[in-house]
């Protein structure tokens, strides 16, 4: 737990077994945070939490920060996030694995304080997370205020709910793109969460002008029982993403391996 800290660095931990809390949370105004290459898992709640806690003090603003290479399992008993925002700004979560927690696999909000307390400007790529059929919510929460952010590159292969749940407010400035998406259970991949109105991919790229090199498709992995998520050949988001700039992985090999980016944290 941190508190009214700039410049944090947080580098390689394993954080676990919290009974009530996070396994990381970095609170109240801190700037420039890394937190980079973690393994938080069976924690009551979060993996990881950035809140800035506005009512707290401070700016009420964590900005600058960058979110990348952690590995979160088993998260989220008590709701929440595998990585959870809440007032973060110009910030960047990538090449995060998640698989096997119990809520949202990525949250930006705003904590309840106000949307002028949402996540803004935040670039999240390369991320993967997976959930078990039944189980989860969905693979990226954009509420209460949150704009101007960039989704992309990303696999979302969501259990008992969709891809991305959104709040009308939040949309002004989202750029979508190059994602796959898929509900095992067969929910609607993206949803509003306060009108609880259900879209399905075509509506939803009308709705936002994006995800047009977007994919709906199962992933497949080359073996995720053991843990390894890196998209098998043939497999939809194999060669389908988008040079963004992003060179390396989450286990930290380059990217491209193949003709193309591969969506997600891995690249064959």
């Amino acid at each position: 737990f941190t508190d009214f800290a700039d410049d944090l660095k947080l580098l390689g931990n394993e954080c676990y077994g919290s009974k009530s809390e996070h396994g990381i949370y970095h609170s109240n105004s801190g700037d420039r945070a890394v937190i980079s290459g973690n393994f938080c898992h069976d924690n009551h709640a979060c993996g990881i939490q950035l809140n800035a806690d506005p009512s707290n003090g401070g700016d009420g603003i964590h900005s600058e920060c960058l979110v990348e290479r952690n590995l979160l399992v088993d998260n989220n008993q008590s709701g929440g996030a595998a990585i959870n925002l809440a007032s973060v700004r110009d910030s960047v979560i990538r090449n995060n694995l998640a698989y096997g927690n119990l809520a949202t696999g990525i949250g930006m909000w705003d904590d309840g304080q106000g949307h002028q307390w949402g996540c803004q400007g935040n670039l999240v790529e390369h991320n993967t997370i997976v959930f078990a059929s039944g189980k989860g919510r969905f693979g990226v929460t954009i509420w209460n205020g949150s704009t101007g952010n960039t989704v992309r590159n990303n696999v979302f292969l969501s259990g008992a709910r969709g891809g991305i749940s959104f709040t009308e407010e939040s949309l002004p400035g989202l750029e979508s793109d190059y994602n796959l998406y898929f509900s095992l259970d067969g929910w609607h991949l993206f949803e509003d969460e306060n009108k609880q109105q259900k879209y399905n991919f075509d509506q939803f790229k009308q709705l936002t002008g994006g995800d047009a090199n977007s994919l709906k498709g199962q992933p497949q992995f080359v073996d995720p029982q053991r843990g390894k998520y890196t998209l098998e050949p043939g497999s939809p988001g194999h060669d389908s993403g988008t040079d963004s700039g992003v060179t390396d992985c989450y286990d930290g090999t380059l990217r491209p391996k193949g003709a193309g980016y591969d969506m997600g944290a891995l690249d064959t």
